[in-house]
């Protein structure tokens, strides 16, 4: 599989190249990721080019603007990278008030710059002069306003403060044309340089979701192992606590997730951590067959558990988890499976290797996701009614939205299993 990201330059006013604003792409051709909540889309951008790509390499050791929403600031989103390789980008609409005022002081104190993109006369307003005295960097998108229009702006960010201007969407001649003269200190758009796209093949076993997966699916598993993968790879502590520490908490943090380990234990955290993969993996923006996937783990578990199986329905979940995996990531899945420690019965039946019991598990759900049934022949018999089936079937469904609508279930829902 392969994972892609976009880059656009930056350049000031000497046309030498300052940085670039990162960008989500989902292959070489396509424009922007079509995800519908910006929160996924933003995290995306900054968790991709940190666990994905060389971070340092893809950005060439220069700063990184990256935009992030209220959430994204909110759970210290921007601790996962160093005040010298990044600048917070936000919103010039983002509802400022006392708590993002404390936020931004934060940041400052600790050495990040900002940016606020999109600004304009709308939003020249009161609430943002809260926050404009510590902005580094504006964002005015030339076309959308006339020259005159633009030295009124000018004007108005001079007034409160010292942000340099970034004149974005400079796509022609006539763009450069109509800023000239003015103080602008940096420049963006098509004239000086068309977005990036960059890919790069993926092997799971050296993503940190990935390592995760196999340092808990080891037989030499130890809960020391998974407490310092989780602590030192930040966006594993990121998912894990649904937040970054700031710089002051760090030191606290091994104790933090030592804690939470100690509450869920080992199986759900194994859960935890495929959920993740087939989460963060979604290179086609496939959230529904990756959702598909969860539900189909979580009903095959519940069969499993209901029928009596002999083999342990945590395979159920992974069988079910994985058996779509293939089509999330466009990649064949022999080449998935041999990057991940899976139970030799499960990646049997995915491969069509073996058509025992748990084979039958994979059958009677597939059966039953297409005709809300059980197969006519089936020696599967849960200990319940089947009338419980679809109560059963409705359940995962539910949890399956949940677990996309939420960072972390297995970790605050504990009453699942």
């Amino acid at each position: 599989m392969y994972a892609y990201i976009g880059r656009q330059p930056l350049y000031n006013k000497e046309y030498v190249l300052y940085g670039y604003d990162l960008l989500h792409r989902d292959n070489v051709t396509k424009n922007l990721r079509d995800i519908q909540e910006e929160d996924d889309e933003l995290r995306g951008v900054f968790s991709d080019a940190i666990t994905m790509f060389d971070f340092s390499e893809l950005t060439e050791g220069k700063p990184a603007h990256i935009r992030l929403t209220r959430n994204l600031l909110f759970s210290n989103f921007p601790y996962m990278a160093s005040p010298e390789q990044i600048v917070v980008e936000l919103s010039a609409d983002i509802m400022v008030d006392d708590a993002l005022v404390e936020k931004i002081h934060e940041l400052k104190n600790f050495g990040y710059k900002l940016a606020v993109s999109g600004y304009s006369v709308q939003s020249a307003t009161v609430k943002l002069n809260k926050i404009i005295q510590w902005v580094d960097f504006i964002y005015i998108n030339v076309r959308r306003h006339n020259r005159l229009q633009l030295i009124d702006l000018i004007k108005n960010v001079r007034l409160r403060s010292h942000a340099k201007l970034l004149a974005e969407q400079v796509d022609n001649e006539a763009d450069f044309d109509k800023i000239s003269g003015l103080s602008f200190t940096y420049f963006q758009g098509l004239l000086f340089g068309m977005p990036s796209v960059f890919r790069r093949e993926v092997n799971l076993a050296t993503t940190p979701y990935g390592k995760l997966y196999n340092e808990l699916a080891s037989a030499s598993s130890n809960f020391e192992s998974a407490c310092a993968m989780i602590e030192q790879e930040p966006v594993l502590t990121y998912m894990f606590l649904e937040r970054m520490p700031s710089p002051k908490e760090k030191r606290d943090i091994g104790v933090v997730i030592r804690k939470t380990l100690m509450t869920i234990g080992t199986e759900r955290l194994r859960k935890w951590s495929c959920l993740l993969l087939i989460k963060q993996l979604n290179v086609n923006d496939t959230t529904d067959l990756a959702a598909h996937a969860f539900q189909r783990a979580r009903f095959i578990e519940r069969i499993m558990d209901e029928a009596g199986a002999k083999d342990e329905p945590i395979l159920g979940f992974f069988l079910g988890i994985f058996s779509l995996i293939d089509q999330i990531t466009d990649t064949p899945l022999e080449n998935l499976l041999n990057q991940l420690r899976l139970e030799r019965s499960v990646k049997d039946v995915l491969l069509g290797k073996e058509q025992g019991s748990l084979a039958a598990y994979l059958h009677y759900a597939e059966v039953y996701e297409e005709t809300g049934a059980p197969p006519a022949d089936t020696a599967i018999r849960p200990k319940k009614a089947e009338k419980e089936l679809d109560t059963w079937y409705k359940t995962s469904v539910r949890e399956a939205e949940d677990a996309f609508s939420t960072l972390n279930p297995y970790l605050v829902r504990r009453n699942n299993r």
